[in-house]
């Protein structure tokens, strides 16, 4: 995967940046999973406090953008991001596993 980073906006409220890549890849469709590990590579940042709002791809071509919030500490993700039920429910089941 190929990454070029667009823009990059630092929100000192939100105790954040807002990130926006050109991402060039191999497969037909980019998950978020995938995603954030290359972004957490190129960036050297813990991938725990990288969040993928949207990637933005049209049908059948290897080319998207890919709109990234990187958060500078792990409390303020916490108070900020909303986790959804099903991850919610997901994280619930591995430790009884």
């Amino acid at each position: 995967m190929n990454l070029e980073k667009i823009s990059e906006k630092v929100n000192p409220i939100l105790d954040r940046k807002e990130l926006v890549f050109n991402a060039l890849f191999d497969s037909c469709t980019l998950s978020k999973v995938n995603a954030k590990k290359e972004l957490a590579k190129l960036l050297g940042a813990d991938e725990n406090l990288i969040v993928i709002k949207k990637i933005v791809q049209r049908f059948g071509e290897g080319k998207g953008k890919i709109h990234a919030m990187l958060y500078l500490n792990k409390e303020t993700l916490d108070k900020i991001e909303i986790v959804h039920k099903k991850a919610k429910k997901k994280v619930e089941e591995k430790p009884a596993a």
